[in-house]
C-alpha cells in the first residue's frame, strides 16, 4: 500500500493541505502519515557563560510542555480532518 508523508506545523494552510493530501490518497488507495517534527532548544558546549545562563537551559519540564504541545496540535487537527 502507497504512504504519503504530510508534513504539518498546525497552521491554516496545513489544514488545507492535509485536506488535498486525504483527496489525493483516497484516490490512489493510500494512507496518510501525518509528521511534526519539533525541535528540543538546547545549549551546545561551545557557547560561552555570556551566551547561556543556567536559569535559561531547558528543564525536563519544558521538555516535557514541548512535547504535550506537539500532542494537542496534532490532536486538534485531526479532529478537524475528521469533520
Amino acid at each position: 500500500m502507497k504512504k504519503y508523508l504530510v508534513p504539518v506545523d498546525f497552521s491554516e494552510n496545513t489544514e488545507c493541505a492535509c485536506k488535498y493530501a486525504i483527496h489525493f490518497a483516497e484516490k490512489e488507495k493510500a494512507e496518510i502519515v501525518l509528521f511534526h517534527a519539533y525541535m528540543y532548544p538546547i545549549a551546545t558546549a561551545d557557547m560561552t557563560d555570556d551566551v547561556v545562563d543556567s536559569s535559561t537551559l531547558i528543564t525536563p519540564e519544558i521538555m516535557d510542555s514541548i512535547e504535550k504541545a506537539a500532542k494537542a496540535g496534532m490532536l486538534r487537527l485531526k479532529n478537524k480532518l475528521d469533520k
